[in-house]
């Protein structure tokens, strides 16, 4: 007479992947979603459970994890020897909706994603390719199509981008910074433009964020603080000197 073993069913994992981008967010008052191990964890804090979604390759491979504002889609963010692939899950279901891939008719050599952002309105999901391409696609979230593409970086291919802010209030404008690169983009019939702030600065920006529709604040890697307005610098602070900033802006 044998006894079947019983089978180890994990419960709760702890942990956090330091090196992944994105690595926690809240997606209810009472749910974080966070990589851990082989798995992205959606932890119940109130109640200590969790569900689960396994990655491919025990999750050596995954760089970013976005969420939708509207909390419906979990973005998990991999590369692969050959191309970067975008997975999106249901975070009702945990089922896998869709994987989105970059377009095989377009000479793309880069293998990884080095941002990653959704709209505002959670329809469209962007993305931004690294070295040597630095190319921003934007795909549909509901069909996976590619809605539209352009360059990242300057337009003389300089630079390079770190992270990428959709804006919180249009869905056709973004910014992204890096090295030596600030531009504030927007699109008009499937094409990106720059508008606003075009010089070339040797400074490493290494943060953004909208604080509305037409102001964006970028941080500098030499503590410095931008203010825009509609693409254009209307402020420079100095984050060691001031304890508070001023918003009641003043033209330079």
């Amino acid at each position: 007479m044998t006894s079947s073993l019983p089978i180890l069913v994990p419960r709760l994992i702890g942990g956090l992947e330091t090196n992944v981008k994105g690595n926690i967010h809240f997606l209810s008052d009472d749910e974080v979603v966070y990589p851990v191990g082989s798995v992205v964890a959606i932890h119940n804090y109130h109640e200590k459970k969790q569900k689960f979604i396994k990655l491919s390759e025990k999750g050596k491979n995954l760089t970013h994890v976005a969420v939708s504002p509207d909390k419906k889609l979990i973005a998990v963010v991999e590369t692969t020897d050959k191309y970067p692939i975008v997975t999106l899950w249901c975070s009702e279901t945990y089922k896998k909706k869709r994987t989105l891939t970059l377009p095989t008719d377009k000479d793309i050599i880069a293998n990884r994603y080095v941002a990653v952002d959704f709209t505002y309105n959670s329809k469209n999901i962007i993305v931004v390719t690294g070295e040597p391409d630095w190319s921003l696609y934007c795909f549909k979230c509901d069909k996976g199509r590619l809605e539209s593409f352009a360059r990242a970086n300057n337009s003389n291919n300089t630079g390079t981008v770190s992270q990428l802010a959709c804006n919180p209030n249009d869905a056709n404008q973004l910014a992204v910074i890096g090295e030596t690169v600030l531009r504030c983009l927007g699109c008009t019939d499937y094409t990106w433009r720059q508008f606003g702030y075009n010089k070339f600065d040797p400074v490493t920006y290494t943060s953004c964020c909208w604080l509305s529709q037409d102001r964006l604040m970028v941080g500098s890697s030499k503590g410095k603080i931008l203010i825009l307005e509609v693409g254009e610098v209307r402020a420079i602070f100095h984050a060691m000197d001031l304890p508070i900033i001023n918003m009641k802006l003043k033209e330079e």
